[in-house]
């Protein structure tokens, strides 16, 4: 069959899903066939809207998937709702079209997006509350990273084991000058460089990968010490993920810049100073006036302990998710995270409180994600935004701040 048509795979299940687990799975076998245009749950089953025309081996990926998702697995996964604000917004219309059409966001790749006023300002008015409004009360000391981190460094993370398939791997021609000025003679002939140029480089070994987090940098800096007194840091950067055909969801980037709040200390301060960041979100949220929930989530393992990667992370509430509900796409942006990992990154990069290896937890923020949530639900059309946070910004346009008793405080949406 050619690969062009648009045909229907029937995929037998056995029993309805939990729509979370849906997600789950429509994201692991798009990722994984560049053919598959979507998948729906009918009944006790999915249904593939595929481009290609090897369905065999289609439907190999996809049971391997549900082998590792859904096989000795209650088809409910625990859900914890932690708040809520189901509030009704003006904006329903696709505003990726109209942010493409007015050339206030562009292309330029898979995934890949040069951003214009007044995206630009609103991702920076976003950071700048973030550092006023929930890092300075914590106490934050800011600092910066590289956009890149070492194999080695992230080695100790597990990353590579648990996320393969975001990795991004940075390599550079080998350092010999025949092989350099052969390389560039052949891309000066061509008029350019080509796919074949690029298979047969002589790429050196890859010591380095795009940074898939901010915080990796932060344990690294206080690896192999023992602390004196717990730690809070705050950082922003630019991280990189590759999500394979994903990236042609609406907020799924390849290249994004991500705002953290790091806590490294012993666990009882991990677990306080985590939910005071829960609670100072929630005043951001009611000051931006969104729709969206905040509730327990689990990473997308692609690995065959999937099941119990996922399930332990919602069991003990590791991971919770800010998500922004997208009128116009009738779901969920997850722009937002927190994160708890107990002391196995205090272990990993040897990091010590009291005789004890440390306890890390972190706040995460899209940039990107959190701008495309709001003008989903609110376009660009300032008289439709929220009094309180339209005040605030215009103040923080004119002046680069706020007023200094200027609060949080949601008087108008």
């Amino acid at each position: 069959m050619s690969q062009n048509v648009l045909q229907k795979v029937n995929v037998p299940v056995g029993q309805r899903l939990d729509a979370e687990l849906v997600s789950q799975i429509t994201y692991m076998i798009k990722f994984i066939n560049e053919k598959v245009e979507s998948i729906e749950q009918v009944d006790k089953g999915l249904v593939i809207h595929y481009k290609g025309d090897d369905t065999k081996k289609l439907l190999t990926q996809i049971y391997s998937v549900l082998d590792r998702v859904v096989k000795k697995r209650s088809n409910t996964i625990k859900k914890s709702i932690v708040f809520t604000r189901d509030i009704q917004v003006p904006e329903h219309r696709n505003i990726m079209d109209e942010l493409l059409n007015k050339r206030i966001v562009k292309k330029a790749g898979d995934g890949v997006y040069t951003f214009h006023e007044p995206f630009s300002l609103i991702m920076e008015f976003l950071d700048y509350l973030i550092v006023q409004f929930i890092a300075i009360p914590l106490n934050a000391r800011k600092e910066i990273y590289p956009a890149i981190i070492p194999i080695k460094t992230l080695n100790k993370t597990n990353y590579f084991s648990s996320f393969a398939q975001n990795i991004h791997f940075l390599t550079h021609l080998q350092e010999d000058l025949d092989a350099i000025s052969s390389f560039a003679q052949q891309v000066e002939a061509n008029h350019g460089l080509n796919e074949k140029q690029i298979e047969e480089a002589p790429f050196s070994h890859a010591k380095y990968v795009n940074n898939p987090a901010v915080c990796y940098h932060c344990y690294e800096s206080l690896g192999h010490t023992a602390l004196k007194e717990n730690q809070i840091i705050t950082a922003c950067g630019k991280c990189n993920r590759y999500e394979g055909n994903n990236h042609d969801e609406f907020g799924r980037l390849l290249d994004f810049t991500m705002r953290e709040v790091i806590f490294v200390g012993d666990d009882e301060f991990i677990k306080q100073k985590r939910q005071e960041s829960i609670d100072l979100l929630e005043d951001m949220v009611d000051f931006w006036g969104i729709n969206c929930q905040f509730e327990n989530a689990n990473d997308p393992f692609f690995t065959d302990d999937n099941r119990v990667k996922a399930t332990l992370q919602r069991a003990y509430e590791m991971k919770y998710e800010l998500k922004m509900r997208i009128p116009f796409g009738k779901h969920k942006l997850a722009v937002c995270s927190s994160n708890y990992h107990g002391d196995v990154l205090g272990k990993s990069f040897y990091i010590q409180t009291g005789g004890q290896f440390a306890s890390t937890g972190c706040l995460a923020f899209g940039l990107e994600r959190w701008t495309l949530g709001f003008l989903a639900q609110y376009g660009i059309d300032k008289s439709k935004w929220p009094k309180s946070f339209l005040r605030g910004f215009l103040q923080w346009e004119a002046n680069g701040s706020m007023d200094a008793d200027f609060t949080l405080s949601a008087d108008s949406h």
